[in-house]
């Protein structure tokens, strides 16, 4: 019975320690621009490029900028998720005088998108964007 017992607890603590590996490494993911993309098409919002648009650089890293449906995206892809805290950091000290418009701010992986919107309410399309972002 004791040999039972024990053969469920080492198998129950090998279980645990593969699901914690498996999670921590789904959280270490990073994102790339196509991603960003597809999650937004699939939430019904297809992403249109902006050349020759600018915004701020933020911890070295020029955004890429999209529009659709009303909203300006500038969506910054680091190179980990670390790289977030600084982005912010950077971008409050580029902004402490200036007024920026900005509807939301989402934090995904390794990625940053500042959203400006025409319309006060979050769009739920977006939201369920960002929310398939988060689940890959």
């Amino acid at each position: 019975m004791k040999k039972i017992i024990t053969f469920v607890l080492v198998l129950a603590l090998i279980a645990a320690a593969l699901y914690q590996d498996w999670s921590q490494g789904k959280q270490n993911q990073v994102l790339a621009l196509y991603e960003i993309k597809a999650a937004f098409v699939q939430a019904g919002i297809p992403l249109v490029e902006v050349p020759d648009s600018t915004y701020f650089t933020l911890y070295g890293k020029e955004p890429f900028m999209l529009e659709a449906d009303g909203s300006a995206f500038a969506v910054y892809v680091f190179k980990s998720p670390e790289s977030i805290a600084r982005a912010m950091e950077d971008f409050e000290a580029q902004t402490v005088n200036v007024k920026a418009v900005l509807s939301e701010i989402y934090k995904v992986k390794n990625v940053l998108i500042f959203e400006a919107r025409d319309l006060n309410e979050p769009s739920e399309k977006v939201q369920k964007a960002i929310e398939r972002l988060m689940a890959s």
